[in-house]
């Protein structure tokens, strides 16, 4: 069960780390999928040292909070009199609070609960 799972959680991130460091993506996708685990191989890419992409400032420079900065995608669209401003990379969950409270309306004793839970991940406040 989830408790069991958690208690032995180092446990299990080192299996898992075992087998995958002797696996490529795709065999790791092939293998887990061969028995009825749904996987996909994260797909890394180069279109950010693309020239033409370059060429058309595809990609801005921004700063991540853990990472440093990064490229990311510029919006599409593209307005003369209001440009868009990317002014900062939001943290893994860094909204959930208030999401929850001012769009879903859950209360504080509620959001705790689902924090405890482990239903909002790690289960402390990023």
């Amino acid at each position: 069960g989830l408790a069991e799972r958690r208690a032995r959680s180092g446990e299990i991130s080192v299996t898992i780390g075992d087998w995958t460091s002797t696996r490529s993506p795709t065999e790791a996708e092939t293998a887990l999928q061969g028995v009825g685990i749904p996987a996909h191989a994260v797909v890394h890419t180069t279109m950010a040292a693309d020239p033409q992409l370059a060429h058309l400032d595809h990609h801005v420079p921004i700063q991540h909070p853990d990472r440093g900065q990064v490229p990311i995608e510029r919006t599409r669209i593209q307005l003369s009199r209001t440009p868009p401003q990317l002014r900062h990379f939001p943290k893994l969950g860094q909204h959930t609070d208030e999401v929850l409270a001012s769009i879903l309306g859950y209360t504080d004793d509620r959001i705790e609960e689902l924090r405890r839970s482990g239903a909002l991940g790690s289960g402390r406040k990023p």
